[in-house]
């Protein structure tokens, strides 16, 4: 389970707008973009052989162009819609997750272990450490104490979450690759 990149939440948001349009879609994507490319590509055509145009031949050639560019149009809708509903599950499933965090207490999201304790504090821990050393500076583990916190941040954008965490406190911990603590940050929800 993978949270949403920027391309992927920018999509996302943009495209769960934009559903709800189907036809004005399939007009603007389909229709108008394959009659425009259409008439560029005749018209350079008839200039490049120095040919005249005739009305109704042209207006027959839009006709066609607008019918025949509902179908990529359709196409290019279908393709954003399996891909929205990808990035719906995977939403969804994270907010199983962190549903789940409430009645079991642990969740194991990347490279974080949110665990609920009982006096009201959410813990979160770093899974894998990033850096090589055993001991690092004060400088590193404030970084990576920053790491720690921005993974937060990008849970929070989870409706699910923010409810979980409304009346908690939550305490970051860093933890080396042995487990053993190195740095404790408590921020607020």
């Amino acid at each position: 389970m993978q949270e949403l990149n920027p391309t992927q939440s920018r999509f996302y948001k943009k495209w769960s707008i934009q559903r709800q349009k189907k036809w004005k879609f399939l007009l603007l994507h389909g229709s108008l973009f394959w009659t425009i490319f259409g008439l560029i590509s005749i018209v350079a055509d008839r200039i490049f052989r120095g040919e005249t145009f005739e009305a109704n031949k042209l207006a027959l050639i839009i006709i066609v162009f607008a019918l025949f560019g509902l179908i990529p149009g359709y196409r290019l809708f279908k393709k954003n819609e399996q891909r929205f509903a990808g990035l719906l599950q995977e939403e969804e499933a994270l907010t199983a997750e962190i549903r789940s965090l409430s009645r079991d207490k642990v969740l194991i999201y990347e490279n974080l272990t949110l665990t609920c304790s009982d006096d009201q504090n959410l813990v979160v821990r770093n899974n894998l450490f990033w850096l090589e050393e055993d001991q690092p500076t004060a400088n590193q583990c404030i970084e990576c104490m920053q790491e720690l916190q921005n993974e937060v941040r990008k849970l929070q954008a989870n409706n699910e979450f923010k409810a979980l965490v409304a009346n908690r406190k939550i305490k970051l911990e860093l933890c080396n690759n042995q487990k053993i603590l190195l740095y404790t940050k408590e921020i607020d929800s």
